[in-house]
């Protein structure tokens, strides 16, 4: 007959091998009497993993990509967590990225688990908050290839808003001064 598997020992493991070139290595299974496909091995991919349905680590255990286990994916019995010890993160999509946080919808960013800042929702509002005391909101951006810094809120200036060029409003659109309004500055066109 065809030789086309083979089970050795090599040393103290275990070798289970596909003989002929590109043939896939297959585990089937009975579920509740239908006969499935659990895991195939594509040996014409480099073993590519097929599962069937999912893969499941219980808390505490991870999913480790790379040589070295540098992405680490795992729970511990109440969150999950995505590291990187090396180097980069970078999320590529087709479409959008959607970031859904029940509660208020809190994103936090942090620096070696230090808080800077938070984005939130409140009620209809959505909120941006530096989380570091008189730390300072600042919006850059390029003009002609030259980054500037467009607009700082002086957060140990009671948020004082620093304009680095022009403030221009449209006509009728009023500039109001003082709490009530008192003073009201607009062009009519």
């Amino acid at each position: 007959g065809l030789h086309f598997a083979s089970i050795r020992r090599n040393g103290e493991d275990a070798v289970f091998k596909s003989i002929i070139q590109d043939k896939d290595i297959v585990f089937r299974g009975n579920d509740g009497g239908s006969e499935i496909i659990a895991l195939t091995l594509d040996m014409s991919d480099g073993g590519t993993a097929y599962f069937a349905d999912d893969v499941r680590i219980t808390d505490n255990h991870a999913v480790r990509l790379g040589t070295d286990g540098d992405i680490v994916f795992y729970h511990d019995n109440s969150n999950g967590y995505l590291e990187n010890g090396t180097g980069n993160l970078t999320v590529d999509v087709a479409g959008d990225i959607i970031l859904d946080a029940d509660n208020v919808g809190a994103v936090h960013l942090e620096d070696s688990r230090s808080r800077y800042g938070t984005f939130f929702k409140n009620g209809n509002n959505f909120f941006i908050e530096s989380a570091i005391s008189d730390g300072d909101i600042i919006f850059r951006g390029s003009d002609g290839g030259s980054n500037i810094v467009a607009l700082t809120l002086d957060m140990s200036d009671a948020g004082h808003a620093k304009f680095n060029s022009s403030v221009s409003l449209v006509d009728n659109a009023k500039l109001n001064i003082g709490t009530g309004a008192d003073l009201q500055i607009y062009h009519d066109g």
